[in-house]
């Protein structure tokens, strides 16, 4: 058998170490990701059940006209402030969510005060 390039084992021992920690870290990407997948659906779950009070309240009464106009910017700022909560965590990121979710309370706001008013 013909012996290895003199310095060859030691190159592969290199590659190999490169690759596990390469892997390592990704892997602990995956898992920060993971968490954050799991924290986002569970805000997205507690912003559900309260718009979907609101939205039934309107159902119930015959009053889904007031919802209707701003349902879908409520949606869109809800999927934007999602995205963005997922993609990055840096300063400006910080304040698209931020600016995501106050529009998200202030259009709940908005049909809250238009059903107190219809219903009062």
């Amino acid at each position: 058998m013909e012996s290895p390039a003199p310095g060859s084992s030691s190159l592969l021992g290199s590659l190999r170490g490169f690759a596990d920690g390469l892997l390592g870290s990704v892997q602990d990407r995956i898992q920060l990701f993971a968490v954050e997948l799991q924290e986002e659906k569970f805000r997205l779950i507690q912003i559900l059940l309260w718009v979907s009070g609101l939205m039934l309240l309107a159902i119930a009464t015959s009053r889904a006209s007031i919802t209707d106009p701003l349902a879908i910017w409520f949606v869109a700022a809800r999927g934007v402030q999602s995205c963005v909560h997922l993609i990055s965590g840096s300063v400006i990121a910080v304040n698209i969510r931020f600016t995501a979710f106050a529009i998200q309370m202030i259009i709940g706001t908005i049909w809250a005060w238009k059903l107190l008013v219809a219903l009062a």
